[in-house]
């Protein structure tokens, strides 16, 4: 049932308008709601319900996998390492090679699915559709890759929906209490990147 109510994917860039900024903040309350509360990540500029940093600025690209009625199933941010971002300013010792800064090369960051919207069965397609629709808004604007401040179960996640990232670096631990542990991870942002997310068969749930 949860992977028929994904609708389609919002993509919204720049200043936001009303209705982008209304979309963006029900994606923030989804981010404190998993990553705050759930996750105990200590993200101090995080409050009232809502997880925003200095990333959530104009140089971020948003996709917001919404429902029919409108409810933000799915999300994740989207900068060009052109600018500053969490990987190549926060986060850059977790690239063994240095971080990026390339039109060509986007980060990825803040990604989630609304485990209460879509059942645990649905998880994954909301989340397959999400970056499929991600890496076709990638190519038309000349993105070759994708990297993103992750962690091992998200990697397995995302090997499992066909999606292929490699290691950037080692995993590091970046919170002691509760204890979080992150890794670099590229992706390819390519046809082929596009084929396997849209027709890799999923597996079943574990």
């Amino acid at each position: 049932m949860g992977a028929k109510m994904y609708a389609h994917t919002i993509f919204i860039e720049g200043r936001w308008s009303a209705v982008g900024a209304n979309l963006i903040e029900k994606f923030a309350r989804l981010r404190y709601r998993r990553f705050v509360r759930e996750l105990k990540w200590n993200l101090p500029l995080a409050r009232d319900g809502i997880e925003l940093d200095q990333f959530d600025n104009d140089s971020a690209h948003y996709a917001i996998g919404v429902t029919s009625r409108g409810d933000v199933l799915a999300g994740i941010r989207l900068h060009s390492t052109a600018v500053p971002t969490l990987i190549n300013t926060v986060y850059s010792g977790l690239i063994s090679d240095g971080p990026p800064r390339s039109h060509c090369i986007w980060e990825g960051t803040r990604m989630v699915v609304d485990e209460f919207l879509v059942q645990r069965s649905g998880e994954r397609t909301a989340l397959r559709r999400l970056l499929g629709d991600v890496v076709e808004y990638g190519l038309g604007r000349g993105v070759q890759k994708f990297v993103s401040v992750s962690d091992p179960f998200l990697e397995r996640v995302l090997r499992s929906v066909g999606a292929m990232p490699r290691r950037l670096g080692p995993v590091v631990e970046v919170q002691i209490q509760p204890r979080v542990v992150a890794l670099a991870l590229e992706m390819h942002c390519s046809l082929g990147s596009l084929a396997r997310l849209r027709d890799v068969a999923l597996p079943m749930a574990a």
